[in-house]
Formats: C-alpha cells, sequence, structure tokens
C-alpha cells in the first residue's frame, strides 16, 4: 500500500465556538451512559493529548471513535468513556509519530484485533464501496472520511437492509452516512476481526441501545469473552450440559475400574493365564492414566 501523510479532523477555533455546536451529534451534552451523545467538541474534562499535546475538542475523534468500539465488542461497559480511554493511551503511549492515536497500539481485548496494514495508525485505503464488502466479511469498520471541517474518523455501527449506513460520529449530528458524507467521502478505514470468528455486524447495535442499558450481560474479562443475553444463556446450557456429561463419563469410568479391578485382583489370587490375559483385555479398555498401575500389579504377576 502506498504510504500517505495522514491527517485527521482538526477543527479551527472559530469554527469551534460557532458552526460546530449546530452539528454536534445530539446537542445535549456528552453522556457516558450514551455513546451517541459523544460530542467532542463539549467535552471540556481534557484539554490536550499525546505527546504533541494535540488539542483534545479539535483532533479527538479517533479516541472517541475507539472508546465506541471497545464498548461495541463487549471489551468496555457502558458508562465508559473517551476519556476514560485516554489514560490508557498514556500510559501505554499508545500514539504515532503525528501524535494522533495509532490504533496499531491499542488492546483490544483477546479476541478482536487490527487488520494487518502497512500505516503507522493502523490505515488502509478504502472506498465506498468497501465498506459494504469489509463489513460482510465481518469486520469492524473504522472509517476516515473528509468532512464539511476536514478529514474526520466515524465508526460503523450496522448496515441495515436497505444499505443504509448507520455510524458513530463525534463530530456532526448524523445517525447514518448520508446525513453528512457522500460516497466519495471515504479516505481509509481501519479494520478489527474477531480471532473467534465473531462477524461485527452481528454485535449489538449501539444506536438501539436503551439509555444506560449494557450491550452485554457479561463483559470480557480473564474468564472469557463478552456475552450477550442470549450468548450468556446459551452458555449456561451448554456448562451444565457439559457437566452432565461429565457425570455420565464419571459414572462409566468408575464401573470399569470395578471390573478391572476385580479381574486383577483374580489374576493375582489364581495366577491363571486365561484370567490373566482377560485382566489385561479389561485393562486396555481403560484411558492410559488408569492403566498404569493395574499392568503394574500384572507385571508382578508374570
Amino acid at each position: 500500500m502506498k504510504l500517505r501523510k495522514l491527517v485527521i479532523l482538526t477543527i479551527p477555533t472559530t469554527l469551534l465556538a460557532s458552526s460546530m455546536s449546530l452539528f454536534a451529534h445530539t446537542g445535549t451534552g456528552s453522556d457516558r451512559f450514551n455513546p451517541m451523545s459523544w460530542n467532542q467538541v463539549d467535552q471540556n474534562q481534557i484539554a490536550t493529548f499525546g505527546h504533541q499535546h494535540m488539542d483534545w475538542r479539535a483532533a479527538s475523534c479517533m479516541i472517541q471513535s475507539c472508546a465506541f468500539i471497545q464498548v461495541k465488542i463487549g471489551q468496555k461497559p457502558i458508562g465508559y468513556a473517551p476519556w476514560d480511554l485516554k489514560a490508557d493511551l498514556d500510559k501505554n503511549n499508545s500514539y504515532a509519530s503525528t501524535g494522533f492515536l495509532s490504533y496499531n497500539k491499542v488492546d483490544f481485548g483477546s479476541d478482536w484485533v487490527v487488520e494487518k496494514n502497512s500505516e503507522e495508525h493502523g490505515m488502509i485505503e478504502a472506498s465506498y464501496q468497501d465498506l459494504f464488502k469489509y463489513y460482510e466479511q465481518g469486520y469492524l469498520v473504522g472509517v476516515r472520511v473528509m468532512s464539511p471541517a476536514g478529514p474526520h474518523f466515524i465508526v460503523i455501527d450496522y448496515i441495515d437492509e436497505n444499505g443504509e449506513i448507520h455510524i458513530f460520529d463525534s463530530g456532526f449530528r448524523g445517525l447514518k452516512f448520508s446525513d453528512t458524507y457522500s460516497p466519495g467521502n471515504v479516505l481509509d478505514v481501519v479494520l478489527l476481526k474477531s480471532k473467534s470468528g465473531k462477524k461485527a455486524k452481528d454485535l449489538p447495535r449501539v444506536q438501539a441501545n436503551k439509555y444506560g442499558e449494557q450491550l452485554y450481560a457479561k463483559i470480557e474479562d480473564p474468564t472469557g469473552p463478552a456475552l450477550t443475553d442470549k450468548e450468556l444463556l446459551e452458555k449456561k446450557k451448554q456448562d451444565e450440559l457439559a457437566r452432565k456429561q461429565k457425570v455420565v463419563d464419571e459414572a462409566k469410568r468408575t464401573s470399569k475400574l470395578k471390573e478391572v479391578e476385580f479381574a486383577v485382583s483374580n489374576s493375582e489370587k489364581s495366577k491363571d493365564k486365561k484370567q490373566i490375559a482377560y485382566a489385561i483385555r479389561k485393562i486396555s479398555e481403560l484411558d492410559k492414566k488408569d492403566q498404569e498401575n493395574y499392568l503394574d500389579r500384572i507385571k508382578q504377576i508374570v
């Protein structure tokens, strides 16, 4: 891929103070419990980010989008916000030489990883039609677009049955790609794929989520991946089936061990060749880990 210098949305101060507020996503202010309300312009909790001290309100769209992705995949819960993410980014120095976020340096948990690329921010050149292709292939797609204020970064939440692209956008009010952008505005993408085979199009839709409710019944933790209510119920069902099968298997093992013990004991008492042969055959029906002790006892006979 031909490398190009990346330019991301940097909103002029005059635009910040005037017209940009008209485009702000909901106009209600960024609410940590509603990712669709996150508007970088009204977030005054943070002034700058990165080693180049980039203006948060003007240039944090990649960070806003990254936090959205982490919530969507279940790495973080509803309530986690872009200003929470900044602390992790600073700690791990997750920035490119330009001062902007590098998706290549972000930990997206045990399942989701950024697709291989040769660009320091994680970008791959793409067209509008590529968005549909990558979405169908199961990727979670972040998109660099040319916005009314310049280059900007957004994320695809989902594509509906009519081909309408529903997005997360921390700079402009539209909930659909077509509200603010045209096909020619697509510049690059960041692609995340699931190592377990999950498809992003099957993930919970953030836009459809009720205020304050969690997208997942279980957030990713050391015990396993994030699970929706449906997935958690299925897991409990499968765990119960596995538990019952384990009980059955253990009962069968106990029965076999009793048969072998009886055969080996008779062989030890009688030292009869036929009984010894029978005992050896019964021992062979056991798992390898259960055979050793009985085979040692047979060796003592012969």
